[in-house]
């Protein structure tokens, strides 16, 4: 009996184990199955997921293109506001540049006019003459001269007597402009009446102005070259051109030599008329720069006030005469004759051209460049005016009658 019962154990040990290998294997088959079902499924969550990023990609590069597009777009309507802008821009420019070229034909036409009026209407010059001067033939004003003149009142640098003036600070400020604008303490005009200035004072014995005399110099050899002539330190636009810093005047160098002359005349020191001679030979012995001295093509000597202008030269009338009326006060003063060969070849220069510069009924134009009226009108009377008396000559006597017919009296 317990045999039976050991073999019923025993075969339901088996049919249990037996029960359990087959229960296992059916859910190892099962589990398989799902797992190669889960691995199918995540392929295909893959693919899809491969699917999505390239299609994200594409997004991209699409979005990132029709971005680029829409820069290229507005960089395009940029270029063509700026081409319009420019080419605004360009028909302006053009319509401007036309009215230059229509001022410029306007211009021509009256120079051209004013050249025929001149040229038939030249007047005589009497009592020329010509001389050799630097292996060149110059024409001269032979007629007798009268030395008694006061330039300096003509020229106003003439200061009256009994003014008091404080030695310790110039009679005379350099002008605004020099010195704010171009950043230059020197003026030959300002040097010429500061030297006038201390003179008087010096011949009414007023004050010590060794000083003031020792500045006025120091700031003169600022402004000289090595060939003593007078510079200018800064750009000046004239007529349409620029004179570029360092540009030169004859002006420039009378005015010098007249204010030294006036310190000569008061002091008696030869160093003064020694150095106002030093400035009048780049206009006379040491003639060597044809912006500041000249010989045109009828022989007559110009003493220019500037450089030439667009390949011109300016010719101010009142420079020119100016600087003659320098070489005349050198003789007046001193007696020495050894430059009146200049002095009477700027002479002969005024008596041929000055005339030109009337314009009946209106104001006389300021040089032979242009029809530029003279800021000076005044002036011009009263330098006419003392070329007549100096000379005699009657064509100074007319010019100022005329003059003084035409300008108004300020």
């Amino acid at each position: 009996m317990r045999n039976k019962h050991i073999w019923a154990a025993t075969t339901v040990v088996v049919i249990a184990i037996g029960a359990t290998a087959l229960f296992e294997h059916r859910a190892d088959r099962k589990l398989k199955r799902m797992l190669a079902e889960s691995a199918a499924i995540m392929l295909q969550v893959r693919d899809q997921l491969a699917t999505i990023r390239t299609s994200t990609d594409e997004a991209k590069i699409k979005l990132s293109s029709a971005d680029d597009l829409q820069g290229i777009l507005n960089d395009l309507q940029r270029i063509r506001e700026t081409y319009t802008q420019r080419q605004t821009g360009l028909e302006k420019a053009e319509h401007y540049i036309n009215n230059i070229k229509g001022e410029i034909n306007r211009r021509l036409d009256v120079i051209s006019s004013e050249i025929t009026r001149r040229d038939a209407t030249v007047t005589p010059v009497t009592g020329l003459s010509w001389i050799d001067l630097h292996g060149q033939q110059i024409k001269i004003l032979e007629t007798p001269l009268r030395f008694d003149i006061d330039v300096l009142k003509v020229a106003s640098l003439r200061h009256p007597k009994g003014l008091k003036y404080d030695p310790s600070k110039l009679p005379v400020p350099w002008p605004k402009q020099y010195v704010e604008q171009f950043k230059q303490e020197f003026n030959p005009y300002t040097f010429a009446s500061n030297c006038s200035a201390v003179a008087q004072q010096i011949r009414e014995g007023n004050g010590d102005w060794i000083q003031q005399i020792t500045y006025l110099l120091t700031q003169l050899a600022k402004y000289t070259n090595a060939q003593d002539e007078i510079f200018y330190n800064f750009d000046y636009q004239q007529v349409g051109d620029i004179f570029k810093a360092g540009w030169k005047s004859a002006l420039g160098n009378a005015l010098v030599s007249v204010g030294l002359l006036e310190i000569y005349d008061a002091t008696k020191d030869d160093k003064y008329l020694n150095l106002s001679r030093r400035y009048l030979a780049p206009l006379t012995t040491a003639w060597q720069d044809e912006d500041i001295v000249r010989l045109d093509q009828a022989n007559y000597l110009w003493f220019e006030e500037t450089p030439p202008a667009n390949g011109r030269p300016i010719s101010v009338y009142n420079g020119h005469v100016y600087t003659t009326l320098a070489l005349y006060r050198y003789q007046q003063l001193t007696g020495d004759k050894s430059l009146e060969p200049y002095l009477r070849a700027g002479l002969a220069t005024a008596a041929r051209y000055l005339p030109e510069s009337r314009r009946p009924g209106k104001i006389p134009v300021y040089s032979r460049y242009d029809e530029t009226p003279d800021y000076g009108p005044l002036r011009a009377y009263n330098q006419a005016n003392a070329l007549w008396e100096i000379t005699g000559n009657r064509i100074f006597k007319d010019l100022a009658d005329g003059l003084m017919t035409d300008i108004p009296v300020r």
